[in-house]
């Protein structure tokens, strides 16, 4: 896994990169929709958090960018 450290705009594979901390993020799903939501980082793991709908799975959100 490549830790993220610079926010920047480009859509990261959730199977191959992740922020360093818990971030902000927008993520896609598998049907290309755009959900504001939360990289949740502890030492477990990383968690998909959208407000919204609560906690979500990384097998749904396929890409995920940091919020500008």
């Amino acid at each position: 896994m490549k830790c993220v450290e610079i926010k920047d705009n480009v859509w990261h594979n959730s199977n191959e990169e992740m922020p360093n901390t818990t971030t902000k993020v927008e993520f896609m799903d598998k049907s290309g929709n755009i959900l504001a939501g939360e990289i949740v980082i502890d030492m477990a793991g990383f968690y998909v958090y959208i407000p919204s709908k609560g906690w979500g799975s990384f097998s749904d959100m396929i890409k995920w960018r940091f919020i500008s």
